[in-house]
């Protein structure tokens, strides 16, 4: 969506990993967050690496990537899937965020 990296793996760790609620608190707050949310997320060079984590986490892990891998786009034409329902539900969605712009 054309997030700052720093502050989406800030609003992810917040929201422990809520995508949905990550976009929703990104979008409404204009793409930043606090500042205090940047300071309380480990840094990439901080983080434990895979060998490091216990088989809980790592089945965690697993499961919360087996839970995304469906719903990431494969093409340039998987809008072309969406019923006419779904089109419109996404039409009003950035109709409401244009308009928030004003």
């Amino acid at each position: 969506m054309g997030f700052d990296e720093t502050h989406s793996r800030a609003a992810l760790y917040h929201f422990r990993g809520d995508i949905e609620r990550c976009v929703e608190e990104l979008i409404r707050m204009g793409g930043t967050v606090p500042h205090v949310w940047v300071e309380e997320t480990p840094t990439t060079s901080s983080e434990s690496t895979s060998s490091s984590k216990s088989p809980e986490e790592k089945a965690q892990e697993k499961e919360a990537i087996a839970m995304i891998v469906p719903d990431l786009h494969q093409g340039e034409e998987d809008h072309l899937d969406l019923d006419l329902i779904e089109e419109a539900q996404w039409l009003q969605e950035y109709i409401s965020l244009v308009a928030s712009l004003h």
